[in-house]
């Protein structure tokens, strides 16, 4: 077998397991289990960065077509009981274009924010006030 028989054969075997590890990963992406670490992860995220409880009542995405759609995402901050939560939105929807890897589209649906003033504090995750500042 010449030398370059033998790159031939090594280059295409390499190919070979590329692409069946990429088909590998993007079967394991449209899984309900990948999707359920998906969003339990987007939680996990969402209340570090509010310091709320959040509630997500799904999410659903596209590896084909680049693109996600929450459902149902409500943000519990300082609300009383019966009171509206910090932040609820029916629907988020985003794609991206493959090239240049920016969003394409972002579509919200229906938000709804509020804001709670309490007397200790004055910020969404129950912080106190900068001790140089003034209440309000």
């Amino acid at each position: 077998m010449s030398a370059w028989g033998w790159v031939w054969r090594v280059g295409g075997v390499l190919v070979l397991l590329l692409f069946l590890v990429v088909a590998g990963l993007m079967f394991y992406a449209s899984t309900p289990h990948f999707l359920n670490l998906v969003s339990r992860r987007v939680v996990t995220v969402l209340e570090d960065a509010t310091g709320g409880r959040v509630e997500l009542e799904s999410l659903h995405w596209s590896l084909r077509h680049l693109a996600v759609e929450v459902d149902g995402l409500t943000i519990h901050g300082l609300e009383g009981r019966g009171e509206a939560p910090y932040a609820q939105i029916d629907r988020i929807y985003a794609r991206a274009k493959i090239l240049g890897l920016v969003l394409n589209k972002v579509k919200i649906h229906s938000p709804d924010y509020h804001y709670y003033y309490h007397q200790d504090y004055y910020s969404f995750d129950g912080g106190n006030p900068r001790d140089d500042e003034e209440p309000v």
